[in-house]
Order: structure tokens, then C-alpha cells, then sequence
């Protein structure tokens, strides 16, 4: 079962043609509610539906009372979202945070990270000026999120490690003796460094420390948590992280 999840804003095309070309068992509406002058895409509903070719999809709207608040609307999201897992708990997420105000698709898009097995589309198509996409030329891309959520838990369990390890951190004499042992593990001179100094390595903020660490491991040396980090930061470059991790 695939459930289409999709931010709402004036133009209808673009998620009519998601639904089009998706077919979703089901499409949970984030749009805004009218307010004195201010008008509201709930509206826009019906319309979407019908240029879709698909009146009778299986829908839910929720109705943002404060489009332009995005927490509030991360919150209302994550909720409908929680529901429709535990009334379709095996269901597949598609996330299109296409259409609807900056702070509409910035709930959409954190929505989708805070799902487990989500995916996350945009609809775009060519521009022929800065007003819009070209008419029928939307087409669903997929928008890669994986690296993220990979250096995320690893800079989560970097940090956890660090603090784990003791309070003042990885000490000068520590790193300076990382640093001699790999150097002369590599020319082949000294047996493997300690899986402490590898450990702290890792845990370690410095770019090089790491390196010297994932070195270690790369090379067979094997540590409880050394291999978990090892795991994880294969993971992370598998998915071609377009920036070395933020702490």
C-alpha cells in the first residue's frame, strides 16, 4: 500500500501529477484553511483530484490553521502521519513536499525524516522563465535523503562516545600517539595501535584522527564499537554525502 503524502499550495498541476503518476492506495492532503481574506489551497482539493483523472482517490485533508508556522505544522503532520501508520502499519510513505507555503514543505520535508522507510519526491520540470515549471513537463524526482540520516546517527554516536569514553575528551598525549602508531603500523614497524586509541579516534572530532582511525579498521583491526562506527560511516559515504560530517 503506498501512501502519497503532499503539501498543497495554488497551483494544482504539479500534484495531480504526482497522484497520476504514482497511483497512491491513498493521499493525505497538507493544505491551508481560508481565513478572512486570506485564501486556503484546501480548496483545491477537488480540483486536483479531477485533473489527476481520479475523483474518487481515497483522501484525507489536513487543515492547517497557520500555514506559515512551521513547527505547528510539523507537529499536526507527524500526528495524521502516526495515524495512518497504526491503521496501515504496513504501508509505504511517499513524502511530495512540491506545493504550499516555505513553512508547508519544510514540515513535509522533516516529516519525512522522521519516518522510518519514508521517501521523499519533488515535482519539477523544465523552466523557461523564473515564474514556474513549463506546463505538462512536471515529472516526480526522487530526492536522495539517505546520506543524511547516515551522518545524523553517526554524529549521534560520536557524540554518545566521546561521553562515554570520559568528560575532558581524547586527551593531547592520546592523539599524539594515535597519530605515531598509525604512522608506523602502516610502514609495517609496530604491531597494531591500541582499540582504545582507535576508538577515541573515531569518537574524535578531528577529520585526521578519524581518518587514521577508519585506517586501522579498514586494515582488519576490529573493535566492538570501532566496527559500528565503521558500519556507519560506510553507510554514510555509500550514499555519497555531498559534505564531510557537521558536528
Amino acid at each position: 500500500m503506498l501512501i502519497l503524502v503532499a503539501s498543497v499550495g495554488g497551483s494544482v498541476a504539479p500534484i495531480a501529477s504526482a497522484i497520476a503518476a504514482k497511483r497512491p492506495d491513498h493521499v493525505l492532503f497538507v493544505a491551508s484553511e481560508p481565513r478572512g481574506d486570506r485564501p486556503g489551497s484546501a480548496g483545491e482539493v477537488p480540483s486536483i483530484l479531477q485533473k489527476a483523472q481520479r475523483p474518487k482517490q481515497a483522501h484525507d485533508i489536513l487543515r492547517l490553521e497557520d500555514p506559515d508556522d512551521p513547527e505547528a505544522a510539523f507537529l499536526a503532520l507527524r500526528g495524521e502521519v502516526e495515524r495512518l501508520r497504526g491503521k496501515h502499519p504496513s504501508a509505504c510513505f511517499l513524502f511530495d513536499y512540491t506545493g504550499g507555503t516555505k513553512s508547508m514543505t519544510s514540515a513535509v520535508f522533516q516529516c519525512a525524516l522522521a519516518t522510518p522507510g519514508a521517501e521523499l519526491q519533488l515535482m519539477t520540470g523544465r523552466r523557461e522563465d523564473l515564474q514556474g515549471v513549463t506546463p505538462r513537463t512536471e515529472r516526480p524526482v526522487e530526492i536522495r535523503v539517505g546520506w543524511l540520516l547516515a551522518e545524523r546517527q553517526e554524529a549521534r554516536l560520536r557524540e554518545a562516545w566521546r561521553r562515554f569514553y570520559r568528560g575532558d575528551g581524547f586527551s593531547l598525549e592520546e592523539q599524539r600517539l594515535l597519530v605515531a602508531h598509525t604512522d608506523a603500523w602502516e610502514e609495517g614497524h609496530t604491531p597494531a595501535p591500541a582499540p582504545l586509541l582507535v576508538e577515541l579516534g573515531l569518537a574524535s572530532a578531528e577529520a585526521d584522527l578519524q581518518r587514521r582511525a577508519r585506517a586501522a579498521l579498514s586494515r582488519g583491526l576490529k573493535t566492538a564499537r570501532g566496527d559500528v562506527f565503521w558500519r556507519a560511516g560506510l553507510v554514510r559515504l555509500s550514499m555519497r554525502a555531498p559534505r564531510p560530517l557537521v558536528r
